[in-house]
């Protein structure tokens, strides 16, 4: 008995072989065509394929009632960015640094700030530009960013090495009043400085004041019974 099978193989290899000099060369996108009434998809080449967008921008394709005709495709046009996320929504919308100096709340406002100015604008950091500026310190204490540039309040080690001394509200007597806030900080505890010049007995006049002006008014020199005191 003679086989049918490799008679009726070899018009299957023709045809395949025939429809493989269509297959399209370019990356292919599927979009629905506007005229199709049946909302099917249409693969076509991708137009964003070759575009090269300005800073910020970025290409869209932009589908032509014709686009179903040969030689008639849709083409693309560059848009900066209209929406952006808000603080939290994603992982791109945190906040940036941008290499113009500028905070941005997100990756996305820096690219529509981009576009917009037609400059490239780039991250320099991912963060605030200077986290400092929110980064209050107490006296004699000085903002420094660690390695992950995180705001850290540190004491200051640079005073100059004038003798200005001031008696502070520790009773303790400083060569000056740079020196008096570096020794606070250090302590973690605020001085004030209660005169200038070293704390020594001194005869106080009296100066008549009631038990509630005297508990309000801390860090001050009283006297009281003749007795000079000092509240810390």
């Amino acid at each position: 008995m003679k086989s049918t099978t490799s008679g009726s193989f070899l018009p299957l290899l023709l045809l395949s072989s025939s429809l493989s000099l269509f297959r399209p060369t370019a990356p292919c996108y599927t979009y629905k065509d506007q005229a199709d009434s049946t909302h099917a998809t249409h693969q076509e080449p991708d137009p964003c394929l070759n575009v090269q967008c300005p800073p910020g921008a970025k290409c869209v394709p932009k589908v032509s009632s014709g686009s179903l005709f040969p030689g008639s495709g849709p083409r693309a046009e560059c848009r900066c960015p209209t929406r952006c996320p808000s603080y939290g929504d994603d992982a791109g919308s945190r906040p940036v640094c941008g290499s113009d100096g500028r905070d941005y709340t997100n990756l996305c406002q820096l690219r529509r700030a981009a576009c917009h100015l037609k400059t490239d604008i780039r991250i320099k950091y991912r963060g605030t530009c200077d986290p400092c500026a929110m980064q209050p310190c107490m006296e004699g204490g000085v903002c420094q960013l660690d390695t992950r540039r995180q705001a850290v309040c540190r004491c200051s080690t640079i005073c100059n090495l004038e003798f200005k001394p001031v008696c502070a509200s520790d009773g303790r007597t400083y060569a000056n009043q740079c020196i008096m806030e570096v020794e606070g900080c250090k302590a973690k505890k605020t001085l004030r400085i209660i005169y200038k010049g070293e704390c020594s007995s001194v005869t106080c006049l009296a100066h008549p004041m009631s038990i509630k002006e005297y508990l309000n008014t801390p860090f001050l020199t009283h006297c009281w019974s003749g007795l000079l005191l000092c509240m810390i």
